[in-house]
């Protein structure tokens, strides 16, 4: 198992460095770099938001030839979150798939030199809408033709990447993953599990594991706590994409089963909070032999 993480300094916060009020730059983003390596965590998953509304294009170019020497000194490995803000791959407009595609393949390209292990999609989104149709035939029919344009373009990218395994399809809080699951085995794509949406649906992490764990490459992990209302205590709220042991999921167990069935695959800590944050995670992984 390979323990990575997303970049702890600017998740959630937009492309914000932390503690400021000032977007992060290229130098900023390497010192947060080289302080979640120097942590023990053994792979970063590139956030493609992040970087794309922070810095411009000659900046990125900069980044990447940065991270690849900052890999090679620290023998770590690189993933990439490729973007899904604002952008549609499964959209029934040409224009708007065509664009979000390439959006997409801009990014695989400008990262290619790291070799990425793999590259997080989402895949089906903005569907809330089909959920108005009235009626049950066309609701369908329109589902179909989401599901055929967010194959059209998880195609596209694994004709960039290569490998079709490389392309990890995540499973969505909004959307049933049974969707997706189709686009991946016809493809030959591989699964991003990501751990608190799948609590969100009211799934059990250990049995979607022992379902498909030949075809999950990644596993974003996170916990959940209940938030409840200073003002009124009826009133309660779930917040994900917090720190490993700390929350309503079981991660002891996860981690457990995971390492008793040998899993090989990326396990990216995707947490919200700040390097703080990124500790107690690394330190509970430590505790557990997963590191």
């Amino acid at each position: 198992m390979i323990i990575g993480a997303s970049v702890f300094q600017t998740m959630g916060l937009m492309g914000g460095l932390e503690g400021t009020d000032q977007f992060m730059t290229r130098n900023s983003f390497l010192d947060s770099v080289n302080q979640i390596f120097d942590l023990g965590y053994q792979q970063i998953e590139l956030p493609a938001d992040h970087l794309l509304m922070a810095l411009d294009q000659t900046e990125l170019i900069l980044l990447m030839q940065d991270l690849k020497i900052l890999g090679e000194k620290y023998g770590a490995k690189w993933a990439v979150h490729l973007p899904f803000l604002w952008i549609n791959g499964s959209a029934l407009d040409d224009n708007i798939r065509e664009g979000s595609a390439r959006t997409h393949l801009n990014f695989i390209e400008l990262t290619s030199v790291l070799e990425p292990t793999h590259y997080v999609l989402h895949s089906i989104t903005d569907i809330e809408r089909l959920r108005n149709v009235a009626v049950t035939q066309i609701r369908e029919e329109l589902m179909q033709r989401v599901i055929n344009s967010a194959k059209r373009t998880a195609a596209e990218l694994i004709s960039a990447i290569g490998d079709p395994s490389r392309l990890c399809i995540e499973n969505l809080t909004n959307v049933d993953f049974q969707w997706d699951l189709r686009i991946i085995k016809e493809l030959g794509a591989s699964i991003c599990l990501d751990i608190g949406h799948h609590f969100h649906r009211g799934g059990d992490v250990l049995t979607f594991l022992e379902d498909h764990l030949s075809l999950i490459k990644c596993i974003h992990a996170h916990n959940i706590i209940p938030k409840i209302s200073v003002a009124n205590a009826a009133n309660w709220t779930l917040v994900d994409h917090a720190p490993l042991g700390e929350g309503l999921i079981d991660d002891v167990k996860i981690v457990q089963w995971l390492i008793e069935n040998e899993y090989s695959g990326s396990f990216i800590a995707e947490v919200r909070g700040g390097l703080s944050e990124g500790v107690k995670t690394i330190k509970f992984l430590q505790e557990l032999g997963a590191i």
